[in-house]
Protein backbone atom coordinates (compact mmCIF):
# COMPACT_ATOMS: atom_id res chain seq x y z
CA UNK A 1 0.00 0.00 0.00
CA UNK A 2 3.35 2.46 0.47
CA UNK A 3 4.09 1.54 -2.87
CA UNK A 4 1.12 2.63 -4.66
CA UNK A 5 0.73 5.61 -2.03
CA UNK A 6 4.15 6.78 -3.31
CA UNK A 7 3.96 6.06 -6.98
CA UNK A 8 0.24 8.15 -6.94
CA UNK A 9 2.44 10.98 -5.08
CA UNK A 10 5.42 10.90 -8.27
CA UNK A 11 2.04 10.91 -10.49
CA UNK A 12 1.02 14.30 -9.08
CA UNK A 13 4.45 15.39 -9.25
CA UNK A 14 4.39 14.46 -12.67
CA UNK A 15 1.49 16.23 -13.62
CA UNK A 16 1.95 19.63 -11.64
CA UNK A 17 5.45 19.90 -12.88
CA UNK A 18 3.89 19.27 -16.43
CA UNK A 19 1.45 21.85 -15.80
CA UNK A 20 -1.14 19.32 -16.83
CA UNK A 21 -3.65 17.85 -14.55
CA UNK A 22 -5.66 15.72 -17.27
CA UNK A 23 -6.40 12.12 -17.03
CA UNK A 24 -3.87 10.92 -19.55
CA UNK A 25 -1.16 13.17 -18.47
CA UNK A 26 -2.06 11.68 -14.67
CA UNK A 27 -1.91 8.34 -16.20
CA UNK A 28 1.85 8.90 -17.84
CA UNK A 29 2.79 10.39 -14.81
CA UNK A 30 1.94 6.76 -12.75
CA UNK A 31 3.67 4.80 -15.16
CA UNK A 32 7.02 6.59 -14.94
CA UNK A 33 6.63 6.63 -11.17
CA UNK A 34 5.98 2.85 -11.17
CA UNK A 35 9.04 2.38 -13.10
CA UNK A 36 11.10 4.72 -11.48
CA UNK A 37 9.57 2.40 -8.15
CA UNK A 38 10.41 -1.08 -9.86
CA UNK A 39 13.86 -0.09 -10.47
CA UNK A 40 14.84 1.97 -6.73
CA UNK A 41 13.16 -0.61 -4.91
CA UNK A 42 14.98 -3.60 -6.76
CA UNK A 43 16.61 -6.11 -4.17
CA UNK A 44 14.27 -5.04 -1.42
CA UNK A 45 11.07 -7.09 0.06
CA UNK A 46 8.41 -4.85 -1.36
CA UNK A 47 8.24 -6.71 -4.77
CA UNK A 48 4.63 -7.79 -4.20
CA UNK A 49 3.52 -4.55 -5.50
CA UNK A 50 4.99 -5.13 -8.73
CA UNK A 51 3.14 -8.64 -9.34
CA UNK A 52 -0.18 -6.50 -8.16
CA UNK A 53 -0.33 -4.59 -11.61
CA UNK A 54 0.43 -7.91 -13.69
CA UNK A 55 -2.88 -9.46 -12.11
CA UNK A 56 -5.13 -6.37 -12.63
CA UNK A 57 -4.05 -5.93 -15.98
CA UNK A 58 -4.56 -9.82 -16.78
CA UNK A 59 -7.80 -9.42 -14.91
CA UNK A 60 -9.02 -6.55 -16.89
CA UNK A 61 -8.36 -8.15 -19.97
CA UNK A 62 -9.96 -11.60 -19.13
CA UNK A 63 -13.21 -9.32 -17.39
CA UNK A 64 -13.67 -7.12 -20.68
CA UNK A 65 -13.24 -10.56 -23.06
CA UNK A 66 -15.92 -11.95 -20.56
CA UNK A 67 -17.96 -9.17 -20.45
CA UNK A 68 -17.95 -8.89 -24.83
CA UNK A 69 -18.80 -12.22 -24.96
CA UNK A 70 -22.00 -11.96 -22.36
CA UNK A 71 -22.77 -8.79 -24.67
CA UNK A 72 -23.04 -10.64 -27.75
CA UNK A 73 -24.92 -13.83 -26.64
CA UNK A 74 -27.74 -11.88 -25.10
CA UNK A 75 -27.96 -9.55 -27.67
CA UNK A 76 -27.74 -12.25 -30.40
CA UNK A 77 -30.78 -13.90 -28.30
CA UNK A 78 -32.48 -11.03 -28.20
CA UNK A 79 -33.13 -10.40 -31.98
CA UNK A 80 -32.92 -13.91 -33.19
CA UNK A 81 -36.71 -15.56 -33.39
CA UNK A 82 -36.11 -18.56 -31.24
CA UNK A 83 -34.63 -17.85 -27.86
CA UNK A 84 -32.05 -19.56 -26.51
CA UNK A 85 -32.49 -19.28 -23.19
CA UNK A 86 -32.36 -21.98 -19.94
CA UNK A 87 -32.50 -19.43 -17.13
CA UNK A 88 -32.06 -21.16 -13.40
CA UNK A 89 -30.92 -20.64 -10.24
CA UNK A 90 -27.23 -21.95 -9.05
CA UNK A 91 -25.39 -21.85 -6.00
CA UNK A 92 -21.90 -20.98 -6.32
CA UNK A 93 -19.65 -22.43 -3.04
CA UNK A 94 -17.13 -19.09 -2.58
CA UNK A 95 -13.19 -19.13 -1.72
CA UNK A 96 -13.70 -15.74 -1.07
CA UNK A 97 -13.91 -14.82 2.73
CA UNK A 98 -13.74 -11.18 3.17
CA UNK A 99 -16.57 -8.53 2.48
CA UNK A 100 -14.65 -6.56 -0.12
CA UNK A 101 -13.71 -9.90 -2.10
CA UNK A 102 -17.27 -11.15 -1.94
CA UNK A 103 -18.52 -7.64 -3.19
CA UNK A 104 -16.40 -7.49 -5.77
CA UNK A 105 -16.93 -11.15 -7.04
CA UNK A 106 -20.98 -10.46 -6.70
CA UNK A 107 -21.21 -6.76 -8.19
CA UNK A 108 -18.70 -8.17 -11.42
CA UNK A 109 -21.26 -11.06 -11.78
CA UNK A 110 -24.54 -8.45 -11.74
CA UNK A 111 -22.51 -6.50 -14.19
CA UNK A 112 -22.03 -9.12 -16.81
CA UNK A 113 -25.19 -9.83 -18.85
CA UNK A 114 -26.45 -13.11 -18.06
CA UNK A 115 -26.17 -13.23 -14.70
CA UNK A 116 -27.41 -11.78 -11.54
CA UNK A 117 -26.19 -12.57 -7.95
CA UNK A 118 -29.01 -12.85 -5.67
CA UNK A 119 -28.08 -13.67 -2.59
CA UNK A 120 -25.01 -14.41 -0.11
CA UNK A 121 -25.75 -17.06 2.40
CA UNK A 122 -25.65 -16.37 6.05
CA UNK A 123 -22.14 -17.81 6.55
CA UNK A 124 -21.39 -15.96 4.01
CA UNK A 125 -20.07 -19.28 1.90
CA UNK A 126 -22.22 -19.55 -0.87
CA UNK A 127 -23.23 -16.79 -3.66
CA UNK A 128 -26.49 -17.63 -5.52
CA UNK A 129 -26.34 -16.70 -8.85
CA UNK A 130 -29.36 -16.22 -11.56
CA UNK A 131 -27.77 -17.15 -14.73
CA UNK A 132 -29.65 -16.99 -18.51
CA UNK A 133 -27.68 -19.96 -19.71
CA UNK A 134 -28.06 -23.09 -18.60
CA UNK A 135 -26.41 -25.78 -20.43
CA UNK A 136 -26.17 -29.26 -20.64
CA UNK A 137 -22.88 -30.75 -19.91
CA UNK A 138 -21.54 -27.35 -19.09
CA UNK A 139 -20.88 -26.45 -15.41
CA UNK A 140 -21.67 -22.50 -14.61
CA UNK A 141 -20.45 -23.32 -11.16
CA UNK A 142 -16.89 -24.46 -12.49
CA UNK A 143 -16.30 -21.52 -14.56
CA UNK A 144 -17.74 -18.71 -12.00
CA UNK A 145 -15.03 -20.74 -9.21
CA UNK A 146 -12.26 -20.84 -11.88
CA UNK A 147 -12.72 -18.07 -13.91
CA UNK A 148 -13.60 -14.87 -12.54
CA UNK A 149 -13.20 -15.82 -8.72
CA UNK A 150 -9.84 -16.86 -9.10
CA UNK A 151 -8.96 -13.67 -11.26
CA UNK A 152 -10.77 -11.51 -8.15
CA UNK A 153 -9.16 -13.28 -5.83
CA UNK A 154 -5.39 -12.69 -7.66
CA UNK A 155 -6.03 -9.07 -7.52
CA UNK A 156 -7.36 -8.81 -3.99
CA UNK A 157 -4.89 -10.83 -2.59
Amino acid sequence: MQLFLWNMLLAFIYAAISDNFTPPSFAFGFLIGYVVLLVSTRGTKSRKYFGGLKHLISFLFYYLGEFFAASLRVTWDVISPKPKMRPGIIAVPMDCNTAGEINLLANLITLTPGGISIEVSEDQKTLYVHEMYLEPGKDPVKAIKEGLERKVLQVMR
